[in-house]
């Protein structure tokens, strides 16, 4: 299976995040414009004071600055306030990213139990010791383990900590894509394809049994912790963002049938 899904920007084509200037550039922009504003103020006082002689008189003069500060003032707060707003906007957005990072480090461990090529409790571990006198019988049901290659290539994505929103809610669905990608071609396929071919031997039955409940408990965590970033980002008003809304992680899965179906011979 091609690996490409892991880059965001072939991520079902999503619109890229438009092009916005840097928070200093935008800061240095602002006082530009303030300074502009100042400026052209006291030109205008001064041509006012040297064409008319009676605004000089000291409380004229002194009713002229406090004008002229007020005007700044109404000038200046609307950019002000905006500027609050998004720090304190980033401060919520960054806050919101440590939390949910460190469930989604959480939840990528606990995956990496059940798509583990070594660990006893792990899919690929439990159908190889059921064949394990017919590897082949295996590569036909695991049509191609490239699983863990996906998952080697996102840890190395973690190991860079997300500095956007964006970013981070990237990460996130491209966890929720591997999931749903081992759901759907490793997990369900198996399930399919015991229970067209010759049964297993019930002690094997019983360890797909085990794997299934916690597999399913995996999947609700994963639901859960899921709909939680899509809380946020309603909460957030970030829905009106097509862009990051459309980030947002695989929120439900399809359940596997029992493996119980698959009955021994006779039986």
């Amino acid at each position: 299976m091609p690996m490409d899904f892991l880059d965001s920007n072939s991520d079902d084509d999503l619109e890229q995040p438009p092009i916005v200037p840097s928070r200093p550039h935008e800061l240095a922009v602002e006082i530009l414009k303030f300074l502009t504003a100042a400026l052209s103020l006291a030109v205008v006082l001064v041509g006012l004071i040297g064409k008319y002689s009676w605004l000089s008189k000291p409380w004229v003069f002194s009713a002229l600055i406090v004008l002229g500060l007020l005007v700044l003032i109404w000038f200046a707060k609307p950019r002000l306030i905006a500027s609050l707003r998004r720090r304190q906007v980033r401060k919520r957005n960054q806050r919101f990213i440590a939390e949910t990072d460190v469930r989604l480090r959480e939840l990528l461990q606990q995956f990496g139990v059940f798509t583990s090529s070594s660990d006893n409790r792990s899919l690929i571990s439990i159908l190889r010791s059921a064949h394990s006198q017919n590897m082949q019988a295996v590569e036909q049901i695991i049509v191609g383990d490239y699983i863990g290659n996906w998952l080697d290539c996102y840890r190395e994505q973690l190991t860079f900590p997300a500095k956007s929103l964006h970013q981070f809610l990237s990460q996130c669905r491209q966890f929720g894509r591997i999931v749903q990608e081992f759901n759907r071609n490793y997990v369900q396929r198996t399930q399919r394809e015991l229970a067209a071919k010759t049964p297993l031997v019930e002690h094997y039955v019983a360890e797909l049994e085990e794997f299934r409940d916690e597999y399913a408990a995996f999947l609700r965590a994963v639901e859960s912790w899921a709909k939680g970033i899509l809380n946020y980002l309603e909460i957030g008003g970030v829905a009106d963002h097509p862009t990051l809304w459309r980030l947002a992680p695989v929120n439900s899965f399809e359940r596997v049938k029992p493996f119980v179906n698959t009955k021994l011979p006779g039986s």
